[in-house]
């Protein structure tokens, strides 16, 4: 999960189980924080006081633009392939999980609906 935010993520203290799962379907491994390369530095920093080891990676204007994100914290769901399978404004831990769910969901549709096209070809196994 890619997690557009900066400091201000401390303001939603709601999200932080989303984050804070031993044992659960997410750890903190899964999640990457993309902040502003110009508030970068205050985004490592808020993510330590609240005891978060998310990495942080500083990134341009221009990708916030790129995928429309005009408020934060923004939540996507993508794989590896780099498809977005869900996109969304999060403010409460359920959001993630539920957008969590969501995505799944469209990639495994997906993966169906190309399986069943190869196999309407002749191309599956």
């Amino acid at each position: 999960m890619l997690l557009f935010t900066d400091h201000s993520l401390g303001a939603f203290p709601s999200l932080l189980p989303a984050f804070d799962r031993p044992g659960g379907d997410r750890d903190q491994s899964e999640v990457v924080v993309l902040a502003r390369a110009s508030s970068a530095q205050r985004a490592v920093a808020a993510m330590q006081r609240l005891g978060l080891e998310l990495p942080v990676v500083g990134v341009p204007d221009r990708l916030y633009g790129r995928h429309n994100v005009r408020v934060m914290p923004w939540a996507m769901f993508v794989d590896a392939g780099g498809t977005i399978w869900g996109s969304s404004l999060v403010n409460e831990s359920w959001q993630i999980e539920k957008l969590g769910v969501i995505a799944r969901a469209r990639a495994a549709e997906h993966e169906h609906q190309a399986r069943d096209q190869a196999g309407a070809r002749g191309l599956a196994p």
